[in-house]
């Protein structure tokens, strides 16, 4: 008999949390994948990777407009996101936080800084970054405000206004964190409230925040460069703006201090900044380009480096300060948000850690080893634009705007002009080859609070405006354009990572809970998939990317089992039967239309082996009873006809007293009418075909029987 069973993903079945432990009867999701509840709407309750939302920047209650983003993890299921100031040059500049939780898909705007700056005239930012380090050494006792340590060093690089919680040394554990007042030494700490008493020889953690701005000064060019906000803590991102003082002459606190590479500085044309690793508190190299035009330099900076000051400036000297020679290069440099330091397995630079950056024509890559005072020959290679299919398939685009690095997928992301809406993911290639896979679209969707709530959001350019990404842990931080307009200005969180092509670099696949059915069927026919064919309404929807079905049989309780890729029709006949199936999906998500598929629910179609196929009846004018013959007749036609086996069983008792497949005749033969008398055999897969089965071995014949039919 032809049968279903169902899962609907409507929010009832449980989830394993992100990154939680494998769970056959729960929905098991990945990093950017998982089931979703966004509202009472046809498609809003469904597995998936996460939907795209957006942070409107320049409607939120300080309505800061943000040209440039970057995000810190904190966990699989949270990321700060930070946007610098995109108002009008002015003396001082705002960075805004937000934080992302990616399993409820849920933006909340925290708060500002407003930083003062130790110089005059005017700032454009040119580039930003955040850094979070936790510092964790040793161990604590505290009395009230009064922290002592053991075996730490505080006085060599953490700053005043920091935060420490006590406990443990992971941050995420803490529940109640203190603002550091003083750092007397290193194993003397004054807070600015109490924490009680504490025991000697507890655990803690240090979290040092701080923001690295890369600025020209429209007023006075030398008064522009790299400027470090340090002692900043999560707290400090207020609502109203919380205004943080230029630097005076102590180095180590809460306030903005200028790293000039000169007494008078020479890196007048900054065009972005990027970190390489943290060494020690003493040492963490940062990266500037320098150069509008075509010609490149490239400054390397200290920026943990112990700073004399005056009036809030530190000129570096010495292994702080690095200062390449001028190279020419192919294409304008840009001077948004340009540089980003990474390491990728494949290519040229493979194992090699390298600063990428941009013309409007060029990728290209300096290992950080070639960024060394004077140096000209300091690019190693470069990447040009040949779009997949080559032009006569994809439109170049016009002119490169921003690039990143998705370290977990080995892949650089790149944004192409206002031209094209499009999207490279790509390896780094130095040959002439073609760039790995396009994603993304132009389209006139606004991403504005106050669209259309039948507009679905996705990745997508905007006319001529330049948009800008920053990649972290597989999420594509996407602002739409570089403009202060309100509409306009907004960063949305792109599940970049959950693509099909990358689920051997980031595991994405939903895996759903198994399907127990008891006992063997015997057959499955296909699994039928309900997906959201259009998200929004008739007028302004959008119909999502594609997606691929899997199965397994085997290995389900233990995770062990390999997955099988089922065909676009969920054709299953083929598959050997077992009493346990389970299935699992895998997305596009780097696609032209960046709006990944949502699965509403699914449902298996087998045959169980209770009584007759669905393609039969049975026949009771050609039943015997006396010789226990059982017959049926076809009504609908098999994929192929198969071997088909007969279980005859006592009505009484269930016990089994005889079977036998087509295959052979030991205790009955199979037989069709073939118009004219019963010949033995199955006959043609042929709809009204009738067919018996006579034994020939012992039957009981005081007892009722039943009997199945099996195909397989």
């Amino acid at each position: 008999m032809k049968v279903a069973v169902e899962q609907v993903f409507n929010g009832t079945l449980s989830q394993v949390a992100v990154g939680g432990t494998y769970n056959p009867n729960s929905i098991n999701r990945g990093k950017h994948t998982g089931q979703f509840n966004l509202g009472n709407g046809q498609a809003d309750k469904f597995i998936g990777p996460c939907p795209v939302g957006v942070a409107n920047l320049g409607e939120s209650a300080l309505a800061i407009p943000s040209l440039f983003v970057h995000s810190i993890r904190i966990t699989d299921d949270l990321f700060w996101i930070f946007g610098n100031d995109g108002a009008a040059a002015a003396a001082t500049r705002r960075v805004q936080l937000w934080t992302f939780i990616p399993s409820t898909n849920t933006y909340t705007f925290r708060g500002s800084i407003t930083c003062s700056f130790p110089t005059t005239g005017n700032m454009i930012n040119r580039g930003i970054r955040a850094i979070l380090t936790n510092y964790t050494t040793g161990t604590v006792e505290v009395s009230s405000t009064v922290v002592t340590g053991t075996s730490t060093l505080w006085n060599t690089g953490i700053c005043v206004g920091s935060r420490i919680g006590f406990g443990s040394t992971d941050p995420n554990a803490i529940t109640t964190w203190f603002q550091i007042s003083a750092i007397s030494s290193d194993t003397s700490i004054t807070l600015t409230s109490s924490a009680g008493t504490i025991a000697a020889g507890t655990s803690y953690v240090i979290q040092d925040l701080m923001v690295i701005h890369a600025n020209t000064n429209q007023t006075t060019v030398t008064n522009g460069g790299l400027f470090v906000t340090k002692g900043l803590r999560f707290e400090d991102f207020q609502n109203p703006s919380n205004a943080i003082p230029a630097a005076t002459t102590v180095d180590k606190i809460k306030a903005t201090y200028w790293l000039r590479d000169a007494a008078t500085v020479t890196n007048t044309v900054i065009g972005g900044v990027d970190y390489g690793n943290f060494d020690s508190w003493t040492q963490q190299y940062v990266y500037a380009p320098n150069g509008a035009a075509t010609s490149l330099v490239i400054y390397r900076y200290n920026i943990r480096a112990p700073l004399t000051l005056t009036s809030g400036a530190a000129t570096l000297t010495g292994s702080d300060i690095v200062i390449t020679g001028t190279q020419t290069v192919t294409g304008n440099l840009s001077q948004s948000s340009n540089g980003r330091v990474g390491t990728l397995n494949h290519g040229s630079g493979s194992g090699v850690s390298s600063f990428y950056l941009f013309t409007a024509s060029r990728i290209l890559r300096v290992p950080l080893a070639n960024i060394t005072t004077g140096s000209t020959t300091f690019i190693a290679d470069q990447m040009i634009e040949v779009s997949p299919g080559g032009t006569n398939t994809n439109v170049t685009t016009g002119g490169f705007t921003s690039l990143d690095i998705a370290t977990s997928m080995d892949k650089l992301v790149v944004v192409g002009g206002t031209s094209s809406g499009t999207i490279y993911v790509t390896d780094y290639y130095t040959g002439g080859q073609q760039m790995d896979r396009r994603a993304g679209s132009m389209t006139s969707q606004l991403p504005s609070s106050l669209r259309s709530v039948n507009s679905p959001m996705f990745i997508h350019n905007i006319g001529a405006n330049s948009s800008f990404v920053y990649i972290e842990d597989g999420w594509l931080f996407w602002i739409y354009a570089q403009s202060t307009t309100t509409n306009l200005n907004a960063v949305s969180a792109y599940p970049l990572a959950a693509d099909l092509d990358h689920q051997s670099d980031v595991n994405n696949r939903i895996i759903c809970p198994k399907i127990t059915l008891g006992s063997v069927p015997s057959l499955f026919y296909r699994v039928l998939v309900n997906a959201a064919q259009n998200i929004g309404d008739n007028l302004l929807g959008i119909t999502p990317d594609m997606y691929r079905v899997q199965y397994r049989t085997s290995g389900i309780d233990d995770n062990t089992g390999s997955w099988i890729d089922v065909s676009q029709d969920g054709d299953l006949t083929g598959v050997t039967t077992s009493s346990s199936i389970q299935f699992a999906f895998l997305f596009r998500t780097i696609g032209v239309i960046m709006l990944p598929a949502r699965i509403l629910s699914l449902a298996l179609i087998y045959e169980t082996t209770d009584s007759l196929p669905t393609q039969y009846r049975w026949n009771f004018s050609d039943f015997d009873l006396n010789t226990g013959t059982f017959a049926w007749i076809q009504y609908s036609t098999f994929v192929t006809l198969g071997t088909h086996t007969i279980e005859i069983y006592r009505a009484d008792t269930n016990a089994l007293v005889l079977t036998q497949s087509s295959t052979g005749n030991t205790n009955g033969n199979f037989q069709h009418w073939n118009g004219s008398s019963w010949t033995n055999g199955l006959g043609t897969n042929t709809i009204g075909t009738r067919r018996r089965f006579v034994p020939t071995g012992s039957i009981p014949g005081t007892v009722d029987l039943y009997a199945k039919i099996i195909v397989s």
